[in-house]
Formats: C-alpha cells, sequence, structure tokens
C-alpha cells in the first residue's frame, strides 16, 4: 500500500513538473493560451500552447496561434518554425501560408513571400488580406499589372478596403 501511494505521488510530482496537469486536456490549454494572448499576455499565451502541443503535438491551429505568440514577443525564428509546423500538419492552412508570407517580407524574401500568398489564396481565394499585400508585394519587384490586378480583386471583395483603393491610386 505504501509503495502506491509513494508512486501515485511521484506521478502527481512528475505531472506537475512537465507542466501537464492531471485532467487538463489540449483543448483546454489551447483555450487558456487564447485567453492570454487576447489580454497580451504572450509569454504566458506561449507556455498554454507549449503544453497543448505536449498532449497533441499534431495540432496546426496551436502551432498556428503559437506563430502569432512568437511575433509578439518578437522570437520571429520561432514564428517561422510554428507556422512551417501547422503547414505540415495542415498543408491547407490558409491562414499559416498568409503569415509565412508575412514573415518572409519581413526577411526581403520577396519570391517566397509570393509563393506564400499564392498558397493561401489556393485555399481561400476570398481571402482580402492577402490580395493586398500579393499587390505590395508585386509592386516591391515593379510588377505594377500584378500589383493592380491583385488591389483590384481586394476591392471586388471589399469594397470598403481603403488601403487597397490607396494603393490602387498610386499605381494609377
Amino acid at each position: 500500500m505504501k509503495v502506491l501511494r509513494i508512486s501515485l505521488l511521484l506521478l502527481i510530482i512528475l505531472s506537475l513538473m512537465s507542466g501537464i496537469s492531471y485532467g487538463r486536456t489540449a483543448q483546454e490549454y489551447f483555450d487558456r493560451g487564447v485567453a492570454y494572448y487576447d489580454e497580451g499576455k504572450y509569454d504566458k499565451a506561449i507556455v498554454e500552447f507549449n503544453k497543448a502541443l505536449k498532449i497533441d503535438p499534431d495540432d496546426a491551429e496551436t502551432h498556428f496561434n503559437l506563430g502569432l505568440a512568437y511575433y509578439e514577443v518578437e522570437m520571429y525564428d520561432k514564428e517561422m518554425t510554428e507556422y512551417f509546423n501547422a503547414l505540415e500538419d495542415d498543408p491547407e492552412h490558409a491562414d499559416a501560408h498568409y503569415n509565412l508570407g508575412l514573415s518572409y517580407y519581413d526577411k526581403g524574401m520577396h519570391d517566397k513571400e509570393i509563393s506564400e500568398y499564392l498558397e493561401a489564396l489556393k485555399y481561400d481565394p476570398y481571402y482580402t488580406d492577402v490580395y493586398y499585400d500579393l499587390g505590395l508585394a508585386y509592386a516591391d519587384q515593379g510588377k505594377f499589372d500584378e500589383a493592380i490586378a491583385a488591389y483590384l480583386k481586394a476591392l471586388e471583395l471589399d469594397p470598403d478596403n481603403a488601403e487597397a483603393r490607396n494603393a490602387l491610386r498610386l499605381l494609377q
């Protein structure tokens, strides 16, 4: 009986040390991570998302949100790694493609940026923000006809998109 108590105590201690409370689910950690993120508590969000990934390491949405949190604390390499992980788990994750494109923009890698935006649009052809940023990327490369087409598509999807309207005016 004493051995059973010691074993149970060790199990509880190991569980607490690993950051995983007995009975918590990956979804609960994910939800807590989202709540912390929404409150601007990015370090705490990172901890919670990592706990969720210990339970369910193949969850694309958790990897994606962890990437968002890493961005907020300026850990850009980890951010990109998490977008890659999200895409490994769900290659059709349009938001991960889009954010990876934004990361490539930050690194000045415009060909890869455009490639990721086009991948995002393959899976979500109504993603207005992607069309706008695609227009910016094309304009940066001097591909003004492609930029205009992207801005026009953004305006078609969202006629109130002031950013796309202003960018289009600058090119015409």
